[in-house]
């Protein structure tokens, strides 16, 4: 699915400098598993199972210092927060409807009350029952954009931590 969707993306989305194949989104994988989105990229919709272009990359090494020094323990609200803020233009993404990624650690910190990661392994497997995971044509259903520019959470304040992440992209 990721080799399809990058193929095409310079027709279905070429502004989109993130193809990606992970979504939080439950969709009927029976019929909707060829269909592809395009949207703003949203750190909590879109960061799973994604890959970026080389444009992507340049764009964060030219942004470095506005994501490595947002003081949020997340890369991703990181990313969001340098897309909106010192990109050209915001992060846009070309993304799977029925993911190929899954998240089962729901059970971590974030979490209240009780879990169980085998119940959550079940329920993607019940959903993954008769899916067309690689399709050999894929469809775009475009979705209206939405632009949100994050707070941050804390946990990234500490000098050295900005140091070892520039340290990364350049």
């Amino acid at each position: 699915m990721l080799k399809l969707m990058r193929q095409q993306k310079s027709s279905l989305c070429p502004q989109c400098s993130i193809v990606s194949v992970g979504s939080y989104e439950t969709s009927d994988y029976a019929t909707r598993s060829s269909v592809v989105s395009t949207n703003n990229w949203i750190s909590d919709k879109h960061n799973m199972g994604m890959s970026i272009d080389r444009e992507a990359w340049s764009q964060l090494k030219a942004c470095a210092e506005t994501f490595c020094k947002f003081d949020d323990y997340n890369w991703d609200w990181s990313l969001q927060f340098s897309g909106m803020t010192c990109w050209k233009a915001p992060i846009q993404v070309l993304y799977a409807r029925t993911s190929r990624v899954f998240h089962i650690g729901q059970c971590g910190i974030h979490h209240k009350g009780t879990c169980d990661p085998s119940k959550i392994v079940e329920d993607v497997n019940q959903q993954l029952a008769g899916a067309k995971l690689f399709p050999s044509e894929i469809s775009l259903e475009s979705v209206g954009g939405v632009k949100m520019v994050p707070k941050p959470n804390g946990g990234w304040g500490d000098p050295r931590d900005h140091k070892l992440c520039m340290s990364f992209i350049q």
